[in-house]
Order: structure tokens, then C-alpha cells, then sequence
């Protein structure tokens, strides 16, 4: 398995030889006694679903003892840090507009830093420091360790552990909540330098609106768009997190999951045989993604259980492993619904930031090339006219390859049109 640059700068600290329990019992503190760890100046690093209040709140305590401290994250919550009093010790940079963070952001205390996904740590890892943002403080959430002295991050892996490779040190919450998963998702207890017990939940619910007619139309077309065998991947919003609890993919058979993320219905796929990864180029028979679970039944599916595999953003955004799939998530980038950015505003207002999916436009073709429009588009033009005429159900249309067909084989006479051959048939796109 291919794996991201950053192993070119990998840390030394991890050190299986040291007694682990023994160290383990040194470094448990208290929250106070972790923000104690940081002074003027540092970058904070907080991977989605790290965030640990209690150790936060304690740094927001010592403002007036600290000047210039950088809190990076892609989400990051209120610790008591989006106030005017704090602008000077705390510069907080959200890097996705959230509910969280996005008055403080509209009111100009937070700054908004979008970033590439896969290459935020990628002047770091080159080795380009006068152009880095160094990782002075990383923190993250992780389970108690197990009999063999290893962490794990859970179902949120993000860049927890690759940037536990990078971070001068690491902070890690200990609770009992968290989840214990398969795949690149642990540390040593040599490579943490403080652990905080806690046991609030990990989890935040986050409630969608109930399904409308857009919602339904849009899971009719994306389930005529996946076929059986397909690699899908399905990103979090209001309407695409709509797509599995409407049964877009109940009626598919062998699946592959490759993605970032999971949303609420995706999980359940796995147990009722509809996701299988019988397909995957490289997983085969495993569910993959970073962050994995939407609630707390999803979550205990995944405990311990080796169907579900977590890795990092950067592997699972790295082009060349998206590429990997080149013929059997065709589907997935046209399911996308032609705009990846999903960055927005209204009238001054930040409301949102770009999606990592600019990253899958290139994933039908073997190779990785410049961002331009798909040189292939991902299916034929679709029948409108005939789609609308069987709305509003949303049941997939059951997919005309066969079961003896492997979803790498196409017939020569289904050959996609290209982009521009697309566009010259339906005119000039608005």
C-alpha cells in the first residue's frame, strides 16, 4: 500500500521497548496541568472530533498569561475563545464554516483559513519550514491503551496520528467513549506526551431536516447514476446526507466504500450485505474511511469490528489511491452533482468552505492529471424527461449489469462521451 510523504519526516519518539504502564502513570494530568504545557506563541492543531473541552477551557483560563497563541482546526468549538477580550492571547483560524465557529467568523474574531485537505502540512513534510505552520501542540482524543501499550483515535482519525508524527507535543483526552477501530488509526503511549482522562460524550448529534421532494429527486438520480460494484463516496450536507436513509443504495449488491467520511444510514449497508468491498482495488472486503459512524448504535457496529478500516485524510484523499479505483467509482464523482466546491456565501457572510472532493474529478482515469474538466465524463447523458416522469419515488432503479458481469469489464459500445463532446450535445451550460 502506497503511503503519503509525511513518513519521509516520520518522528522517532515512538519506542516500544520503553514500560508503558509505567510511563502511561506519569503522563496522566489534569486538564489545568496539560494547558500548563503551552506557552506564548504555539500553534494549537485539533483534528475534527479531538476537540476536548475540558483541556480547552483550561487554556482559555491562563488568556492572561498567554499572547499570540495560533488554534487551527477544521472545526473549532467555542472554548470561551470567541469573545473580543481574547483576540489578543487566542488567534483562532476555523478551516471549515460551521455552526460552531461560523458568528465568530462572520463577526471577525475568528479568521477563516481554508486549506487543501490533503496538503496542509505539505510545506512541513517537504521540509519548506519558512513556509510551514509547525505543529507546536497537537491534540486528540484517544481510548485508554491496550495490553500492548497502543492508543486508539476512534472512529475520527483524520490527521490525528500522522500529525502526532509531526507535533513537537501531543496532548491526548483519554475516554471511554471512544471507539476502538482497525486500520492506521493508533499510537504508542511513548508518542503522547500528556493524557487527560474524561468521560463526556464524543459524539455530537447533529439533526437534519426531514427529506423533501428535491431530496427525493436528487436520490432518484444519483441511484440511476451507481451500479452494482460500484466504489461510492458520499459527502455530509443537507441533502446528500439524505441519500442512505432513503434507500438510494438499499437495492445495490457489492458496493466499496472509499471516502472521507460516512453518513447516518451508510453503516447499517455493511451488516445487510449492500456494502461488501468485494470490488475494491485497495481494500478489498473493507469499509474505508477516516471518520466512520454517525450515531451511537453506528459507532458500536464499528468497535472492534475489522469490516471497518480508518485511515488518514491524506491517504484517503491522495489522488493516486482514489485512482486506484479507476473503474469501478466512475459513478462516484458524477454523483457528486457537478460542483465539488461547496464554497459559499451569502451577501458578506462566510457560510461555508471548499469540499475535499476536489480532489475526485480525477479518479476515473488511472492517472492523476491537471485540474481541468474531466478528460471522461463518468456516465451517459440521462433522460431527464423520462426521470422526472417516475418522481417522487425514491427507489433506485435496480442496475442492468449483470450479475456475472465484474464491474471492471464494460462493453466497448457504452463508451462515455467526453466532456466537450457532452457539452456540444446539450449546449452551452449556463
Amino acid at each position: 500500500m502506497t503511503t503519503s510523504p509525511y513518513f519521509q519526516r516520520r518522528s522517532t519518539r515512538f519506542d516500544p521497548t520503553i514500560n508503558w504502564r509505567d510511563t502511561y502513570a506519569e503522563r496522566l494530568a489534569t486538564p489545568e496541568m496539560a494547558a500548563a504545557m503551552f506557552n506564548s506563541g504555539d500553534h494549537l492543531w485539533i483534528p475534527p472530533g479531538h476537540a476536548s473541552l475540558p483541556i480547552l477551557e483550561a487554556l482559555v483560563a491562563r488568556s492572561d498569561e498567554l499572547e499570540g497563541v495560533e488554534v487551527r482546526g477544521i472545526v473549532v468549538p467555542d472554548a470561551g475563545w470567541f469573545t473580543e477580550d481574547m483576540m489578543g492571547a487566542f488567534s483562532v483560524a476555523p478551516q471549515f464554516g460551521t455552526l460552531f465557529d461560523r458568528d465568530a467568523v462572520n463577526s471577525g474574531i475568528a479568521d477563516y483559513h481554508p486549506y487543501w485537505l490533503v496538503g496542509i502540512h505539505k510545506a512541513w513534510d517537504a521540509g519548506r519550514e519558512d513556509e510551514a505552520w509547525p505543529i507546536d501542540v497537537l491534540q486528540i482524543r484517544t481510548t485508554q491503551p491496550n495490553e500492548a501499550g497502543f492508543v486508539s483515535l476512534g472512529g475520527s482519525v483524520w490527521d490525528g496520528v500522522t500529525s502526532a508524527k509531526r507535533a513537537k507535543k501531543v496532548i491526548a483526552e483519554v475516554n471511554d467513549n471512544v471507539i476502538e477501530t482497525f486500520g492506521d488509526s493508533w499510537l504508542h503511549v511513548s508518542e503522547i506526551d500528556c493524557f487527560v482522562p474524561n468521560d463526556s460524550p464524543v459524539m455530537v448529534n447533529l439533526e437534519f431536516p426531514e427529506p423533501n421532494q428535491v431530496d427525493l429527486g436528487l436520490a432518484h438520480n444519483v441511484g440511476q447514476l451507481v451500479q452494482d460494484g460500484d466504489t461510492i463516496q458520499v459527502g455530509v450536507g443537507s441533502h446528500s446526507g439524505a441519500l442512505a436513509r432513503l434507500g438510494t443504495f438499499d437495492e445495490r449488491e457489492n458496493l466499496s466504500y472509499f471516502a472521507e467520511l460516512t453518513t447516518e444510514g451508510l453503516v447499517p449497508l455493511v451488516e445487510r450485505g449492500v456494502i461488501t468491498g468485494k470490488y475494491s482495488k485497495t481494500h478489498p472486503d473493507k469499509f474505508v474511511a477516516t471518520m466512520i459512524g454517525n450515531t451511537p448504535d453506528e459507532h458500536a457496529v464499528v468497535h472492534r469490528n475489522p469490516a471497518f478500516e480508518a485511515y488518514s485524510i491524506e491517504y484517503l484523499l491522495d489522488p493516486r489511491q482514489i485512482a486506484r479505483n479507476e473503474t469501478s467509482s466512475r459513478s462516484t464523482a458524477h454523483s457528486r452533482l457537478t460542483c465539488p466546491a461547496k464554497s459559499a456565501s451569502t451577501q458578506s457572510a462566510h457560510a461555508s468552505t471548499p469540499a475535499s472532493e476536489v480532489t475526485w474529478p480525477s479518479q476515473s482515469e488511472p492517472t492523476w492529471r491537471p485540474r481541468a474538466a474531466p478528460s471522461r465524463c463518468c456516465r451517459p447523458p440521462i433522460d431527464r424527461e423520462r426521470s422526472r416522469q417516475s418522481w417522487p419515488s425514491s427507489t433506485p432503479a435496480k442496475s442492468s449489469r449483470s450479475p456475472e458481469t465484474s464491474p471492471t469489464q464494460s462493453s466497448p459500445n457504452t463508451e462515455s462521451p467526453s466532456c466537450s463532446e457532452r457539452q456540444s450535445a446539450n449546449g452551452p451550460r449556463n
